[in-house]
């Protein structure tokens, strides 16, 4: 498990490719896995309380591992604050959290939207 932050500005769009890998390094094979990043203020948090939860079913390269999380201006709109993640990947019968870390939002200057 890799245990890494993310920042982002407040308000902002981020498109976060990622290639998920096993503790060797060799890419996941995503075909059927499901990807759910969600983001909480705790990790006591119930996941119906979370600040963003996304849940990706279709990758860009299943087989090498490669997938891609969208945020969208609505996602990110949080207090700026250190919030916490994780990535866990599901086929329906195992569950696997193979990263984790801070996801960081910070103030942003221009609040207002186009």
């Amino acid at each position: 498990m890799k245990n890494i932050n993310l920042e982002i500005f407040r308000g902002d769009s981020k498109n976060y490719k990622l290639i998920l890998t096993d503790n060797s390094g060799n890419p996941i094979d995503l075909t059927g896995k499901t990807v759910i990043f969600t983001v909480k203020k705790s990790e006591n948090d119930d996941d119906s309380n979370a600040k963003i939860q996304k849940v990706i079913t279709t990758h860009t390269d299943p087989v090498n591992g490669k997938t891609e999380i969208s945020l969208l201006p609505d996602d990110t709109e949080l207090e700026p604050d250190t919030y916490i993640f994780d990535i866990q990947l599901s086929d329906n019968q195992f569950v696997h959290t193979v990263v984790t870390g801070r996801f960081i939002v910070k103030a942003d200057i221009t609040r207002r939207r186009l």
